[in-house]
């Protein structure tokens, strides 16, 4: 989570400027939305896939708290049938940074010309991609299903579960 410190100035008629301060507090990472619309009865899934991805970028300080800034990227897949099982790839959340550093020595690396034999200048590239695996898979919840409400475990289970609560 990341807080974010919110200021509202106000000038009444008579007085001093009034400030007002106002703390948010705003999600960051990975939100991944799923809407399961139908599942049918022959074993496909439909689905919509919304995942958001967001990160702190910079921090200003104010005085009285940080203020926070979030760099946020989300995609929407739309509507999308899967058949149960099967993988669903979802990639394009993409994020990428330059940083260039220069090296040099003070007064003579600032000299026109001669001073490129003073300097040298560093480029990093940096790539990062978000890439989601979704596998839906559907469960049997009939009266033959060995989940839910008819499941009677193992005898192994059974003395564990037990001796657990003793």
């Amino acid at each position: 989570m990341v807080t974010d410190v919110t200021q509202t100035v106000t000038i009444p008629d008579t007085g001093p400027p009034v400030v007002t301060t106002q703390t948010e507090i705003e999600l960051a990472g990975l939100v991944l939305q799923i809407n399961v619309d139908r599942i049918d009865d022959n074993g496909f899934v439909s689905l919509s896939v919304a995942p958001s991805i967001a990160a702190p970028t910079q921090v200003f300080d104010t005085g009285q708290g940080n203020i926070v800034l979030l760099s946020r990227r989300q995609l929407s897949s739309g509507q999308v049938r899967v058949r149960d099982s099967q993988t669903l790839l979802l990639s394009g959340i993409i994020q990428e940074s330059e940083r260039s550093t220069v090296n040099k020595i003070p007064i003579l690396g600032d000299i026109p010309i001669l001073g490129a034999l003073f300097r040298s200048t560093s480029t990093d590239s940096n790539r990062q991609e978000l890439i989601i695996l979704l596998t839906p898979q559907i469960l049997d919840d009939s009266d033959q299903s060995v989940f839910g409400y008819q499941y009677t475990p193992s005898e192994q289970v059974q003395e564990v579960l037990e001796n657990r609560s003793r």
